[in-house]
């Protein structure tokens, strides 16, 4: 069976095959022929050598954290050196190489083996250790090796679908275990969680796990190490239900996301304390970035919340607009805020590119990029750690055993099944054997071109290097077909969510994108076409027989990339693959478009940075924008994957979903000629004021002084004032009928503060969390307990000051704690900007839902408010108040004046766009995919 013959199966985005086929597969061209025998007889190579560097680790270095291979002894952590961040960053005296591997077991099949780990890690592994290793590190390895396999220890169907492979039937669920490795994770997220305590929410570096954050630490940290926790975090949090971890790790992800350039780049180093980037700020997708990216496309695999995929598919045009080279097979280092570049190497762990292109469904870019690093390997019959694209020649020479070249080697076979894939890992194992293969393990090489070792084995190359090679050549392995959201964690960790951990997804993604045909558009990715082999007659790739990838014309392009065209073959093989006299196809590159001003008549209009709900505004009921003027206005689109278009990822200040879409109601867009005077129709404009009335309701049967006090100050205890509400959350300016508010549907709660709904008493906070930017718990709550702390603030509203956290953090808590609104108090006259579009704002929409937030600016209105409060005898309630209007009856008002856009015209729009009929919209010829003209 051909590989393009092969069905498809689409998970989350995830790319699987089925169908095995145990004849000897052959593709056109010089790829030589591959038997199923001769696969599981490479797959039996690599267990080999994977027992033979487990093994030795077991005799001669547990229970330290690694294994020296040439001296055959153990190490730890460099307790004479603390600086020594090469070995003190992973090791922290907790059997890292252990922990780490505890999901291989799963990968090899070895029931046995797994149990035989589990108990040697519960009895012997413990995180109350005085040492101070790399959060990022511990997370990765540690975490999440930890909560794998607990997954697969204690979850009943995980271990029945692999108990079916299993020739005794038996299952890596353990009848004797009771969650002491969650336990375990528990006990160490726990000690990671001081690294979080910063101005920004991006943690530390390191952290000593018995003591914290030391004086003094270094306030610098990569974005790859502060981004990439979530999927570990996100994990331990729903196997608790401790949502710190979750939440502190999405904030850092967002902190991170937020300060990214004008380019849409982030770069490589940040200050834990200001967020700003450390210079040279580089972008791309090697050393220091890398993973960051890699979590927002996997958070989305792994959960199925939207937000994630838009903040991939924002990042991702991004880089192959600004990153990607000319020739679209290897990736520069630019900077960030320029787009200049900054660096012409490519580093080894840039080589997962490939494969997480795979994941995102873009296989043709990933063949090419993956062509880069496979004639690398031929060239050095390693990775070198950094190689210079210009001078073609290595500069860090070693290779400390890296896996990322044979993950992408793997995704790449999974989705094409071409066998050239197979030969790959075939010379990779191969070397691997010639030239790592040490007396005790596997030792890294120093200098990959003299073949020098070092003695060390770092714990990725059992838990990942050696995995990922075996899962090659391991045909019917269960991971190729397992039936849930799960992926590969940074560190090859097997992660499945059960969909028992999932939130709902109507709470989380939205409805679906349709096509032009109207049809529901997938969230998956269809699978590749086979590149097909042109004659000399036709180079446009429209003709001629499907082949391998070793038989493109573009292929040897990679191989004099890396200079290895100008060194005689070194192997039989290469002499195979290309001739001085064949085809060399220059490579093509699909550029992605950024960025537009648009205006309705082709006439030049300046920006308009601010545009209000006169030109633009949020559909109230979630499905998008509707453009109202568009002059001026600034649209951001990016080139779809699968070649269909383009889609929209910003309109003016706001962000486009990817279930959402734009709808453009601008009627001069279908008028032949420019007007003398093309100046659009204003809709009146209200700020998002909401009247309150603060009102003093007596907990006594008679006034008391205070209260009397209060009714001097007040009149009838009774002070009324305007804020401003957030458009994030729910809507205290606007009335929800009770279909829209049923206490009954979902989680929402029974009392809102809002529109014709009762009052709700005030509450302030004790004076150590005024500005509420911790946990509302109570004193006397026991902290190392697995249940939630109880809801302190119920059905109230919480009056904060301003400061020291972002509005969302206070509102994140305050919902935490039961509050159904935050009002905050400020000083200033002048108040922030409180759209989505916004820094912070990115994620709220899906997190925050049933709570209100407020600000009221004025120094005068705060004291009034705090006098107010400090009256202990007297309970105060608060309400929108019922005798004003809101911003939302103002601005509907303005819709409806006579000198706005007819009524008639907005309900028109309105019931065109909930029926999904809109006019297709074009760029180049390419259809404007989530975008329609409502006319």
């Amino acid at each position: 069976m051909l590989w393009w013959q092969q069905p498809w199966l689409l998970v989350q985005g995830l790319v699987i095959t089925l169908g095995l086929s145990t004849a000897a597969v052959k593709i056109p061209g010089r790829t030589q022929e591959w038997s199923l025998e001769k696969t599981l007889s490479l797959r039996e190579e690599v267990r080999v050598l994977w027992y033979h560097g487990y093994d030795n680790y077991l005799t001669y270095a547990f229970p330290l954290d690694e294994l020296q291979p040439i001296s055959c002894q153990g190490r730890g952590p460099d307790w004479n050196d603390p600086s020594n961040y090469g070995f003190n960053d992973v090791n922290g005296n907790f059997s890292v190489t252990l922990v780490d591997v505890l999901d291989t077991f799963v990968t090899l099949n070895d029931p046995k083996g797994f149990d035989d780990a589990v108990r040697k890690v519960i009895q012997h592994v413990s995180f109350d250790v005085d040492t101070k290793p790399q959060v990022f590190e511990t997370t990765i390895r540690v975490l999440g090796g930890l909560l794998s396999a607990h997954l697969f220890a204690s979850d009943d169907d995980l271990g029945a679908q692999f108990a079916k492979r299993s020739e005794s039937g038996s299952s890596f669920r353990l009848d004797w275990y009771e969650d002491e490795l969650l336990e375990l994770a528990w006990d160490l997220g726990k000690r990671l969680l001081p690294a979080f305590d910063t101005p920004t929410g991006l943690p530390y570096a390191r952290i000593n796990l018995r003591s914290g954050v030391p004086r003094g630490e270094t306030t610098q940290t990569c974005t790859a190490g502060a981004g990439s926790l979530l999927l570990e975090f996100t994990t331990l949090s729903r196997l608790t239900s401790d949502m710190r971890f979750e939440n502190l790790a999405k904030k850092a992800y967002q902190a991170v996301w937020n300060r990214r350039t004008s380019l849409g780049l982030v770069g490589n180093g940040i200050d834990v304390i200001t967020g700003s980037w450390y210079y040279p700020i580089g972008g791309g997708i090697g050393a220091g970035i890398d993973s960051f990216y890699e979590y927002a496309l996997k958070m989305y695999v792994l959960t199925g919340e939207k937000p994630y995929l838009d903040i991939w598919n924002e990042a991702y045009a991004a880089i192959m607009n600004h990153s990607r080279g000319a020739d679209g097979f290897w990736y520069k280092a630019v900077n960030a805020y320029t787009g200049e570049v900054s660096q012409a190497h490519v580093d080894s762990l840039a080589a997962f590119w490939p494969g997480l292109q795979v994941l995102a469904g873009d296989v043709e870019n990933a063949i090419k990029s993956h062509l880069v690093y496979w004639n690398l390997w031929r060239r050095f019959s390693a990775i070198p750690e950094t190689f210079n694209i210009i001078s073609k020649e290595g500069i860090t020479l070693g290779y400390p055993l890296r896996p990322e070249f044979i993950e992408s080697t793997y995704f790449l076979y999974r989705a094409t099944r071409d066998p050239f894939y197979l030969t790959v890992g075939e010379r990779v194992l191969r070397d691997l054997i010639a030239r790592n293969r040490a007396p005790c393990g596997m030792a890294t090489l120093s200098n990959s071109v003299t073949g020098e070792q070092e003695d060390r084995m770092e714990s990725f190359a059992l838990s990942e290097t050696l995995k990922y090679l075996y899962l090659l050549f391991d045909e019917e392995n269960p991971l190729h077909t397992l039936d849930s959201n799960f992926v590969f964690t940074t560190e090859g960790h097997v992660l499945p969510l059960p969909r028992r951990y999932l939130r709902r997804s109507s709470a989380v993604a939205g409805p679906s994108k349709k096509d032009a045909k109207g049809s529901k558009a997938s969230d998956t990715c269809p699978p590749p076409s086979p590149r097909l082999i042109p004659t000399w007659s036709d180079r446009n790739h429209t003709t001629g027989l499907a082949g391998s990838i070793s038989d493109r014309p573009d292929a040897d392009y990679a191989r004099h990339l890396v200079g290895l065209a100008l060194d005689a073959p070194e192997a039989a093989e290469d002499a195979t693959h290309w001739s001085l006299e064949g085809i060399c196809d220059a490579p093509r590159y699909d550029t992605h478009p950024t960025t537009f001003v648009l205006t309705a008549y082709g006439e030049e209009a300046p920006e308009d940075p601010y545009p209000g709900p006169e030109k633009l505004a949020l559909n109230a009921d979630g499905t998008g924008v509707t453009v109202y003027n568009v002059s001026g206005i600034q649209l951001k689109a990016i080139t779809r994957v699968d070649g269909r278009g383009y889609d929209i990822v910003q309109i003016g200040q706001h962000k486009i979903k990817s279930s959402q879409k734009v709808w453009f109601a601008d009627p001069r867009l279908l008028k032949s000629e420019t007007p003398q005077n093309s100046s659009s129709y204003v809709d009146p404009y209200q700020k998002q004021t909401v009247p309150l009335r603060f009102f003093a309701e007596s907990t006594k049967p008679k006034a008391t002084p205070a209260q009397k006090i209060l009714q001097t100050l007040f009149g009838d205890a009774e002070y009324t004032v305007s804020g401003v509400s957030a458009n994030w959350g729910d809507q205290p300016g606007q009335k929800l009928e009770e279909s829209e508010w049923d206490p009954n549907v979902s989680s929402r709660p029974r009392a809102r503060l809002g529109k014709g709904s009762e009052a709700l008493p005030l509450v302030w906070p004790p004076k150590e969390n005024r500005h509420g930017c911790k946990p509302h718990i109570p004193a006397d709550f026991d902290e190392t307990s697995h249940f939630a702390p109880p809801q302190i603030y119920e059905d109230s509203v919480l009056l904060l000051d301003r400061g020291e956290c972002t509005f969302v953090e206070k509102t994140q808590y305050a919902e935490q704690a039961g509050a159904r609104s935050v009002i905050v108090l400020s000083d200033d006259d002048v108040l922030p900007s409180m759209t989505s579009a916004d820094p912070d704002y990115d994620f709220v929409q899906m997190y925050i839902k049933y709570i209100s937030f407020i600000i009221i600016g004025g120094k005068e209105h705060a004291n009034k408010l705090n006098e107010m409060m400090s009256q202990t005898d007297a309970r105060i309630m608060v309400e929108v108040d019922k005798t004003k209007p809101t911003g939302f009856d103002l601005v509907e008002a303005a819709k409806s004046n006579s000198n706005a856009v007819p009524k008639r015209m907005r309900s028109d729009w309105d019931r065109l766009r909930k029926l999904g009929v809109g006019r297709p919209l074009f760029i180049n010829g390419k259809r404007l995919l989530n975008a329609a003209l409502l006319f």
